[in-house]
Parts: C-alpha cells; sequence; structure tokens
C-alpha cells in the first residue's frame, strides 16, 4: 500500500512498515497520509499534535466519510492498521459522519 506524506513517499507490505510510517511527524509535530494503492478506496489521516481528523473515500465519485468526534491519535492508528488488512471495508474503530 502506498502512504504519502508530509516527509514522503512509502510503500508498505507489513503492518510495521506502516506504524513506522504513521510514526513520522515533521518540526510541528504535525502530518497527513494519504494511504492507497492506485484505485480506490483511499483514507487519510490529519494530525497536529493531539488533533487529528480521518476521511475514508470509498470511491466511484463518493465525497467520503469523515471520523466524528475527532479521532485520537491511537484510534486513527488503529483505523489505519484495519484499512491496511481490508481497504474496501470502513474501519470501525471510528464513528463516522457520512459526507
Amino acid at each position: 500500500m502506498r502512504v504519502e506524506h508530509f516527509l514522503g513517499s512509502t510503500n508498505v507490505t507489513k503492518e510495521g512498515e506502516l506504524d513506522a510510517v504513521l510514526a513520522q511527524r515533521g518540526e510541528n509535530g504535525s502530518n497527513e497520509f494519504w494511504m492507497g494503492d492506485a484505485r480506490d478506496p483511499e483514507m487519510t489521516i490529519m494530525l497536529s499534535e493531539d488533533d487529528v481528523c480521518v476521511h475514508y473515500f470509498p470511491g466511484n465519485g463518493h465525497p467520503g466519510f469523515r471520523s466524528v468526534p475527532a479521532a485520537t491519535t491511537d484510534v486513527a492508528l488503529a483505523a489505519a492498521k484495519a484499512f491496511f488488512r481490508n481497504p474496501e471495508r470502513l474501519p470501525r474503530a471510528l464513528s463516522w459522519f457520512e459526507l
């Protein structure tokens, strides 16, 4: 799975590699991660220190789902791992608002 972020872009094949990428932060403690392959679905995690928002885009022109309320870092990382294992399924670690 491809993970693009403010500090670069990485192909991950194992959860441990995903953990290492998602741990990366800029000098101000923030980063944004776009996860997916060349096709839908995609997931994005935006974080700034303890403030986190997650979006899930199932594809086919759907505007997606936004995490509600704002996620914690630990819950967002659990959702990222669930997405890594099965990108076709909306991660259950979060509550979602359909846009």
